[in-house]
C-alpha cells in the first residue's frame, strides 16, 4: 500500500497531461540575384509548427541573417506573419523536425512578396525599402540540434530523487 502511495504522489509531482511541444525547424537558401541595392547571400531562419504531419501550417517564422539592403536591423529575429497575407502554407514535418516538403508565401498589404520559401522553385526575401533577393534554388530545411539540459534543472531533478526515495525509507521502517 505505501509503494502504491509513493507512485501516486510520484505521478502528482512529475505533472498530469503532457502536450505536444511546438516543432521548430530552421531554414536557409541563398540568394543569387539582388534588385534595388540589395546583395545576395545566405538567408537563414526559423518556422515553428504546432505539430507534425502532411498539409501543417507554419505558425511563426524569423529570419537571423540575409544580405545586405533587404531588412534594417530591427527585422532581424521578428515574426514575419504579422507582415501580412499567407498564400502557401504548407509543409509536411515530421516529430523529430523533419520537412519533407513544402511552401510558403507570406505578402504585405499591398500583395508584395516579404517572404517565400519554396522546396522546388523560387525562395525570395523582400525588405520594406524595396531590397529584393531571390533564388532559383530551393529552400534547405533542418532541425536545430537537440537541447542539452542544464546542469542546475538535473541537480534539482536528482534532489527530489533523493527526497523521495528518503520518504520511502521513512514509510517502510
Amino acid at each position: 500500500m505505501n509503494t502504491l502511495k509513493a507512485a501516486a504522489a510520484l505521478l502528482l509531482l512529475l505533472g498530469g497531461t503532457a502536450q505536444a511541444a511546438p516543432i521548430d525547424v530552421d531554414f536557409s537558401f541563398t540568394t543569387t540575384i539582388g534588385l534595388s541595392g540589395a546583395g545576395t547571400g545566405p538567408v537563414t531562419g526559423e518556422l515553428v509548427f504546432a505539430g507534425a504531419g502532411t498539409n501543417v501550417a507554419a505558425t511563426d517564422a524569423y529570419v537571423f541573417t540575409a544580405p545586405a539592403g533587404i531588412l534594417n536591423a530591427a527585422e532581424f529575429g521578428e515574426d514575419f506573419f504579422p507582415a501580412g497575407d499567407l498564400g502557401a502554407n504548407a509543409f509536411t514535418v515530421s516529430a523529430s523536425g523533419v520537412v519533407s516538403t513544402g511552401e510558403l508565401d507570406i505578402t504585405d498589404s499591398s500583395l508584395e512578396v516579404v517572404l517565400t520559401l519554396n522546396d522546388s522553385g523560387i525562395s525570395e526575401l523582400d525588405g520594406p525599402n524595396g531590397g529584393r533577393s531571390y533564388a532559383y534554388t530551393p529552400v534547405t530545411y533542418s532541425s536545430p540540434t537537440a537541447t542539452v539540459p542544464e546542469p542546475a534543472s538535473v541537480a534539482l531533478f536528482g534532489a527530489s530523487l533523493l527526497a523521495l526515495a528518503m520518504i520511502r525509507r521513512r514509510w517502510l521502517v
